[in-house]
This record gives structure tokens, sequence and C-alpha cells, in this order.
């Protein structure tokens, strides 16, 4: 699951850069609506 792996990154490598954080949202809200 992407926003389960970004959430796993986001712990491990503590806050990201604003744009990385909205880009990784971005796919992760893409991923959401391309999923069943």
């Amino acid at each position: 699951m992407v926003l389960g792996a970004w959430l796993r990154r986001s712990a491990e490598t503590g806050p990201a850069a604003p744009e990385a954080t909205e880009h990784d949202a971005a796919l992760a809200g893409a991923a959401s609506l391309t999923s069943p």
C-alpha cells in the first residue's frame, strides 16, 4: 500500500520538506483513486 509505505518512510526519515510531502500526498491520492 502506497500510503503505508509513505507513513513508514516519514516515521523513519522524520519531517520531510514541504514540497516532498505535497508530492507524496499527490501520489497517494492518485493511487487511492486508481486502486479498487
